[in-house]
């Protein structure tokens, strides 16, 4: 079974690097590691490493770039007719199942850690002036543990999306919006309800939520975060796999 996910990751990143469409290529993937590994780092500076803001960040970045990629991986075998051959093939729901989300993942977050190097390197030559420039170990530990589970739940909200969607627009579109939806929400939302609150009150959530971004905290924090990411996970998978089943078993039309 080993080796049937390899055979899927291994074709699913061979059509990130020589793919069009959502998938984009080879130079999409060099504008994105230029954009979120040179450029905005450069433009943050080196203060940014250490603010919990740099966490939200990092998390961010993984998802934005697995939406592109699990959109494409069974709505567009639909689309392009391939899905049935794959299904008909001696490979197993599962290995299909876990090879085109290991290749997915490790496209997301593997940018993703290029990126942050790439950002550190970039903020130590611009900033540094003699001295090296790192973020709080406890910090990278996060930034690394946070943005790997949320790919990992990013592709599989998708996986679930894509095997029941008929066009990979229709996944890209629902999932875009979602994360759009739930970001300025939560942004809005927040300073909506702090508005309504009186001074001293709104201060001591604030306080809060600046006390839980402290070192001695986050790491407890981001561990909290991470054992529901891996449990929703985990239940998702089940999902995906159980459409994938279904696939199977209703003949093409």
């Amino acid at each position: 079974m080993f080796f049937d996910i390899c055979v899927i990751a291994r074709k699913e990143w061979k059509e990130y690097l020589t793919g069009q469409g959502l998938k984009g290529g080879a130079l999409n993937i060099v504008v994105l590691v230029v954009v979120f590994g040179i450029f905005l780092p450069a433009q943050f500076g080196p203060t940014f490493m250490k603010s919990p803001i740099n966490l939200l960040f990092w998390a961010w970045v993984p998802a934005f770039l697995v939406i592109a990629a699990v959109a494409d991986s069974f709505a567009g075998e639909k689309e392009r007719r391939t899905l049935e051959t794959l299904l008909a093939s001696r490979l197993s729901d599962r290995a299909i199942l876990i090879g085109k989300l290991a290749g997915i993942i490790s496209y997301g977050w593997g940018l993703t850690v290029v990126c942050l190097l790439l950002g550190l390197i970039s903020t130590n030559v611009i900033y540094a002036r003699g001295r090296l420039l790192l973020p709080p170990l406890d910090m990278s530990l996060a930034i690394l543990t946070l943005s790997f589970l949320v790919a990992h739940l990013t592709a599989e909200i998708g996986a679930v999306l894509s095997v029941k969607a008929t066009s990979m627009r229709q996944v890209y579109q629902t999932m875009s919006l979602t994360w759009m939806a739930l970001i300025f929400g939560v942004s809005y939302g927040a300073k909506a309800i702090l508005g309504f609150l009186d001074k001293e009150t709104a201060a001591a959530i604030v306080n809060w939520f600046v006390t839980m971004g402290a070192a001695e905290n986050r790491l407890s924090l981001v561990g909290g975060v991470s054992l529901v990411l891996a449990g929703a996970g985990l239940l998702l998978f089940q999902l995906a796999e159980n459409r994938l089943k279904w696939i199977r078993c209703v003949p093409a039309s």
